[in-house]
């Protein structure tokens, strides 16, 4: 059984060596070959990994790619030669047995093409998974939600599209959808979450790599579709858990940067899955909402001048998006 394993560097050069050595403890014993795609960033891994890890391979890129692209250039190396890849973001730790049972769980479940684990976060297990990745309605007002900095409501919005949900929920009056279960904890759903995904290669193979349109974000829902498509199933792993420090390379200064790639990506996920029509609804849904959001702003930057530091790269972020949308 040969195992590959995919990581991408973007400033993220400490929790990377962390992630490193909880991985090589789960791979004692395994044959493998780890790869890091070192992004064009600030904090480059090269020098660390030779110093530190010379048994891992390093891919440097000499540009800024997205997280398909840079995982693409791993598996375009690797899937000839591969029984499984493990695709891992590097602010993610890996407790002992955790990789060798997911590779346990796919080698007895031969119709399934991708698992992933339950991920851990500062404030306990995240349930992030949404029944339905395509549901018009509820991302529509969602995201005019976020482009509008709504604030309080952006944590009620996102349960409604399953984000930030407790691990234990209380009972509820209406009972809860059935789940199509796998055994041993696991769940079949539609789509799982990009942060430590476990490939069957013969999959990626059939279904093909990740689509580098997607800049980040999405490109997990959309493999995970096109799986489907040609009839393999998608599992989560619930009862496997790893750590996992949600962005950790996206700081506060560039949070409206993230939010513009965020809603281009969720665009172009409806234009692929949303069905006749739903991606252009969307988008001229959000070019609306971007609109007059623009107004309020410039309203607001001329009467309140104390605000303007606030307003003022909102606006901007604003007339960006409808440029985007206009352009798309």
């Amino acid at each position: 059984m040969k195992l590959k394993i995919s990581i991408v560097n973007h400033n993220s050069v400490q929790p990377l060596r962390d992630c490193l050595l909880s991985l090589l403890e789960n791979v004692k014993g395994l044959e493998h070959e780890i790869y890091v795609v070192d992004n064009l960033c600030q904090e480059r891994a090269g020098e660390m990994l030779a110093r530190e890890f010379p048994q891992v391979k390093v891919l440097s890129n000499n540009q800024v790619l997205g997280f398909g692209a840079n995982h693409n250039q791993v598996l375009k190396q690797i899937l000839d030669d591969s029984d499984y890849v493990l695709v891992l973001n590097p602010d993610t730790v890996l407790p002992p047995g955790s990789v060798p049972r997911m590779l346990d769980f796919l080698q007895t479940h031969e119709t399934v093409a991708v698992c992933s684990p339950t991920l851990i976060g500062t404030d306990g297990p995240w349930t992030s998974i949404p029944e339905r990745s395509v549901k018009l309605h509820r991302d529509a007002l969602l995201i005019a939600m976020y482009i509008s900095n709504a604030g309080g409501l952006n944590r009620w919005l996102d349960r409604l599209r399953g984000r930030g949900q407790p691990a234990d929920p209380e009972p509820r009056s209406q009972p809860a959808p059935a789940v199509d279960r796998a055994g041993d904890g696991a769940e079949y759903r539609e789509v799982i979450v990009g942060a430590c995904m476990l490939f069957r290669s013969a999959a990626l193979r059939e279904v093909g790599l990740f689509d580098e349109q997607f800049f980040l974000y999405f490109e997990e829902y959309d493999w995970c579709l096109r799986a489907k498509a040609k009839n393999w199933r998608i599992c989560w792993l619930r009862n496997v858990e790893i750590y996992h420090l949600k962005g950790y390379s996206t700081t506060r200064l560039d949070f409206l940067e993230h939010l513009l790639i965020l809603v281009e990506s969720w665009v172009h996920y409806y234009r692929k899955h949303g069905g006749k029509g739903a991606g252009w609804v969307l988008q001229l849904w959000l070019i609306g909402v971007a609109s007059f959001n623009t107004v309020r702003w410039s309203l607001t930057y001329l009467v309140r001048p104390k605000q303007r530091g606030v307003v003022g790269p909102w606006r901007a972020f604003s007339v960006n998006l409808i440029r985007k949308m206009v352009n798309a």
